[in-house]
């Protein structure tokens, strides 16, 4: 089966050239890494009719994955949740499990002096309202919960903007959702590596990948502040279970060796 993928790209910034798009290009390279190549990349503004236009262009062409990235946070001009509701010709309600999301997000940044409160404002309360059919997200970085949901044949998920949240929400939540769609069979796993610096952690990744067909590692961006030693995303994709997990357990040893071999390289841990 021939799978049919499309980026949505949401921002007026884009648009106007403040800000430089790399979440297209930084989803596309994941994609293909999964062997489901992007067929069309399209960054458009932030306006509820333009947004829900551009969704129903891509279920009208029969896409089996959309992804769209920004639009989900608290300001007035956040508009994804509402374009999707304008596309599947429903409204906006308050997801009681998006609402738990936000509560607790917030709860833990004023926990760690980031927020002042963990009040639930009309503007926090925003990002907890979503299409009856829509099924929240975690985001882990940010505040904002994505939305899983599905119009006609299209699978669509709404990510944030922000590309520490869409890298973290992709890596930890759409890869298993979307592996069906790939002929190929998939495995992630997490390792905690002694390493505090990503300057540090960068090229023992890119030696560990650099002879590995199908592996592909990515340092989990931390939440905002933090001094605890680096996560590491890895997936990996081969033709059968047995060749995955015989590739995983190799590349998850050979990663663990590089980072401990490097430890010197790092500050002391915290105790």
């Amino acid at each position: 089966m021939t799978v049919r993928v499309e980026l949505l790209i949401i921002g007026n910034e884009l648009l106007s050239g403040h800000t430089l798009d790399t979440n297209s290009q930084w989803l596309a390279q994941r994609l293909l890494e999964i062997k489901l190549p992007v067929n069309q990349i399209l960054i458009i503004e932030d306006q509820v009719e333009v947004i829900a236009t551009a969704i129903k262009s891509s279920v009208r062409c029969q896409t089996n994955l959309l992804i769209t990235s920004g639009g989900l946070g608290p300001t007035f001009d956040d508009l994804t949740a509402s374009g999707l509701a304008l596309a599947a010709d429903t409204h906006l309600e308050m997801n009681p499990l998006a609402l738990k999301m936000v509560s607790q997000r917030y709860k833990e940044l004023q926990v760690q002096g980031l927020v002042e409160t963990a009040e639930l404002t009309p503007s926090r309360r925003k990002m907890a309202k979503l299409p009856p059919k829509a099924i929240p997200i975690p985001n882990c970085v940010g505040s904002a919960p994505g939305i899983r949901m599905q119009l006609e044949n299209t699978l669509i998920f709404c990510l944030p903007g922000v590309p520490q949240e869409l890298y973290a929400m992709f890596i930890g939540a759409v890869i298993p959702m979307i592996t069906s769609l790939s002929e190929k069979v998939i495995e992630q796993d997490t390792v905690q590596v002694p390493i505090l610096d990503e300057s540090v952690l960068a090229p023992l990744i890119d030696q560990v990948m650099s002879d590995k067909q199908g592996v592909y590692l990515k340092s989990l961006p931390r939440p905002y502040q933090s001094r605890q030693p680096l996560w590491v995303a890895l997936t990996v994709t081969a033709s059968t279970k047995e060749e995955v997990s015989s590739l995983l357990s190799t590349t998850r040893r050979q990663l663990e060796e590089l980072t401990h071999a490097h430890r010197q390289c790092e500050l002391p841990l915290d105790k």
